[in-house]
């Protein structure tokens, strides 16, 4: 019988199950749920994690992105329109979130090689609307920061990382930017047990106003001097990422485990890999592969009791909300959305389950004909 392999799994193992059971129960104790120790303790913690002064928690991923923006809106007087460079190979809220600030995305291009924002392209997309770079961190790899920030300095520009697929310590003064945002979605190598985010930065003002805009646009005396609206982190997931917090470092060593596996054994011609020197520097939030056959490869595979899934099918630029802005010059993005296959790699995989994974890839052979 073929073994049936998710592509994610969201069970926990009994001990841990147990911990997360704990937390919530001491959540539930102390009868506070908003704007408590836990929250706090969660944004010291995080912030420390990741280098930073300041964290603030929010309620998603994409009201992180979106809080910094409208808060640099606010702070240097942006205007409607105004210009925001950002990786074109990326989900869909990293372009979201500009578009809910009323400014204008403008996609860069991917470096094949690692699926991140090309940084040598960016300084032919700068115009005197541009005021900020948003790079992704994306699969769990961190974006060429010392290239951007440096382009970003000479230009007085703001840099916002989108970290949502990267929860690592920083390999450099420079991984996080100016300002990061981070999402903690159930699927995340950091995952609360709902929805919860974070914004962090070594900027005071912004994290002050971040805090306003995600308090309906004030503090807690009555005045409210800002536009804003309600993305607050609760207790509860707060106590649980607390929780997990302990776990994510031994979590991430088992993904790059499984990656230098999959790198090492996968010996296809079909398929394009990753490169091996990422393998200790990415948190693999996603093994990503390449192929011009990843239809017919995904079907075979799900045949063999494997799921796996793609990120991303559709660019951001070709979604409706974006349609208007056709950029050019985008191949390596629609390349990667084409060819793109992500296998499993979370961390409770055993080795019988991935090597069962690469050989079922080995053993694979096109049958279709592919005019990519």
């Amino acid at each position: 019988m073929k073994p049936a392999i998710p592509f994610v799994s969201l069970q926990y193992p009994e001990p841990q199950a147990h911990c997360l059971t704990l937390a919530a129960q001491r959540v539930i104790h102390s009868g506070i749920y908003l704007r408590g120790n836990e929250t706090q303790n969660l944004e010291q913690e995080w912030a420390d994690f990741t280098g930073r002064h300041y964290c603030v928690g929010v309620a998603n991923g994409l009201d992180a992105l979106t809080l910094v923006l409208l808060a640099w809106k606010t702070l240097y007087h942006w205007n409607d329109g105004d210009q925001v460079i950002v990786s074109a190979h990326t989900f869909y809220a990293s372009h979201l979130a500009i578009l809910r600030a009323r400014l204008t995305p403008v996609p860069c291009d991917t470096d094949i090689n690692n699926y991140l924002l090309d940084p040598h392209l960016i300084p032919q997309l700068i115009t005197p609307l541009t005021r900020a770079i948003l790079p992704v961190h994306l699969y769990g790899l961190t974006a060429d920061m010392d290239t951007i920030m440096q382009i970003a300095d000479e230009r007085s520009l703001l840099v916002l990382c989108d970290a949502a697929q990267c929860h690592t310590r920083p390999q450099s003064p420079l991984t996080y930017g100016h300002a990061a945002a981070f999402s903690f979605y159930p699927t995340k190598n950091l995952a609360a047990l709902g929805d919860a985010g974070a914004v962090t930065t070594d900027d005071p003002e912004l994290a002050r106003t971040v805090r306003l805009i995600a308090n309906y646009g004030g503090d807690y005396t009555g005045n409210y001097p800002l536009m804003g609206f309600n993305s607050r982190l609760d207790e509860l997931q707060a106590a649980l990422l607390r929780t997990k917090m302990a776990w994510l470092q031994q979590e991430t060593a088992r993904r790059r485990q499984i990656a230098r596996r999959y790198i090492e054994r996968i010996t296809n011609p079909h398929v394009q890999l990753p490169s091996i020197a990422a393998v200790g520097s990415s948190t693999w939030h996603i093994f990503p592969l390449l192929t011009p056959h990843r239809d017919e490869l995904r079907a075979y595979l799900a045949h063999e009791g494997i799921q796996t899934a793609i990120h991303y099918p559709i660019p951001p630029h070709r979604q409706p909300t974006l349609r208007k802005i056709e950029p050019q010059n985008l191949i390596q993005t629609l390349k990667i959305a084409r060819e793109q296959l992500s296998l499993p790699i979370f961390a409770q995989l055993k080795d019988s389950q991935v090597d069962y994974i690469i050989g079922q890839i080995n053993n694979f052979t096109p049958t279709l004909n592919t005019n990519h």
